[in-house]
């Protein structure tokens, strides 16, 4: 249940359901400039995060994980195996496929194995720019609110991925930031940046590497920490993400932080407040 086939000349990954996507990654992906439609961060499971529809770093250049899937084989609850594709003609596999690829929550058997699309990053060496922007709050509250003004109402290219991110540095310092993956060179990427870099960030921490080295770095908190995560499904539409939505949310950190007690303690384990 945990083994992985590589087609590299029809561009495939068939993978077995028990993976987690640091195996893939580390263990079987051996022409760095291949990408599969994964989790960013690595102890994701494959089928899991494939049947949730699975959103990638890479979605924006290559479309969701369940775009990219092609066949899965399941186990359904009386015991049978069957293996359904986004080519079958009969209309009960159909169905099933679509419930599978993102559809139907995940609960129509146990998964098997899959197969799904490979494709190539854009740099020729297979680099990716990742990093981040940083803004110190509420010294710079104008510029942020100025660059998430932009960042909602901007088309990015395709190859750019950006998460906003409220947290707190040493010194109990608010920050606001922007995460960054680009899909290509350093050059390509702070062109696309140009308009975001305008807003005199106090940090610019950009890097050209290889996918799997910023996916090492994204391994979050130590099993041990203390902080809570809240999780919850939304969708923002297209130019929602006000000035009036950005100054809330920083006021909301900014309360937080006397609730959860932040201290100048920067350690994994330390109480935080981060909204992303």
């Amino acid at each position: 249940m945990n083994t992985c086939h590589i087609d590299d000349e029809k561009m495939l990954i068939h993978m077995d359901a028990g993976l987690l996507w640091k195996d893939v990654y580390y263990k079987y992906l051996e022409d760095k400039r291949n990408i599969v439609i994964g989790g960013q961060c690595p102890w994701v499971g494959v089928s899991g995060f494939t049947l949730g529809a699975g959103l990638s770093p890479f979605s924006r250049s290559y479309g969701l994980g369940c775009d990219n899937l092609l066949e899965m084989t399941i186990v359904t609850w009386d015991g049978k195996p069957i293996t359904v594709s986004r080519e079958d003609e009969d209309a009960e596999k159909k169905e099933l496929f679509w419930a599978l690829a993102g559809g139907g929550g995940g609960n129509f058997g146990v998964t098997v194995s899959m197969t799904s699309r490979l494709h190539k990053l854009r740099d020729e060496d297979g680099h990716v720019v990742c990093g981040r922007l940083v803004w110190n709050l509420p010294q710079q509250k104008a510029d942020f609110e100025d660059v998430m003004n932009v960042f909602n109402t901007t088309t990015c290219p395709n190859e750019l991925t950006i998460d906003a991110f409220w947290s707190h540095t040493q010194n109990k310092q608010l920050i606001g930031s922007m995460t960054v993956i680009y899909n290509g060179g350093m050059g390509p990427a702070r062109k696309a940046l140009e308009n975001l870099l305008a807003f005199n960030p106090s940090v610019i921490e950009l890097e050209e590497m290889e996918w799997t080295k910023w996916v090492h770095k994204s391994e979050g908190w130590d099993p041990k920490s203390k902080v809570f995560h809240h999780h919850a499904s939304f969708i923002f539409a297209e130019g929602s993400i006000t000035r009036e939505l950005t100054t809330k949310i920083s006021r909301i950190v900014e309360e937080a932080t006397k609730v959860v007690g932040i201290t100048d303690d920067n350690s994994p384990n330390s109480p935080k407040c981060h909204v992303l």
